[in-house]
């Protein structure tokens, strides 16, 4: 049997921590609900609540909310991405959304990990204009008016 050199173990070891996601051991197999979840708890619940369902005068209900059924998923990142202004004509309580929510040190990844427990516990109609369940992760965005925008602050 051949002994492996260190280098060949080093790169062997590097090839094997950057299949399986990294040092931090989260694979990015794709969005993660659970990991969603979390990240919603420590950032979003001050206006949007624990449940999603908003906090009166500061932020909407994510869980009926047409304006998150409207968008894909890659959308509701560049959304969060960006914030709302109050000035932002759509924007309907006059609170500010800030960009990345608040906090900056949510990567792209996070963001997308927050979009999928919106859909995971978002009710209604879909971007395909389904009414069964959580909404799709895909579709196409559909003419929303400003009194529809209930997906902002």
């Amino acid at each position: 049997m051949r002994r492996l050199r260190p280098p060949a173990v080093v790169v062997v070891a590097v090839v094997l921590v950057a299949a399986c996601g990294g040092a931090g051991g989260r694979g990015r197999g794709g969005p993660s609900v659970s990991r969603g979840k979390q990240l919603f708890a420590a950032t979003c619940v001050t206006c949007h609540g624990l449940d999603g369902k908003g906090v009166p005068s500061l932020g909407k209900d994510l869980t009926t909310s047409e304006f998150v059924a409207g968008r894909t998923d890659d959308e509701m990142v560049e959304f969060i991405l960006v914030g709302r202004p109050s000035t932002d004509p759509l924007n309907t309580s006059g609170i500010a959304m800030p960009p990345r929510a608040g906090n900056p040190a949510l990567t792209d990844a996070d963001l997308g990990d927050i979009v999928a427990y919106l859909r995971s516990i978002h009710v209604g109609v879909g971007p395909t204009g389904s009414t069964d369940g959580p909404t799709g992760t895909s579709g196409t965005t559909t003419g929303i008016t400003a009194g529809e925008a209930t997906g902002s602050r």
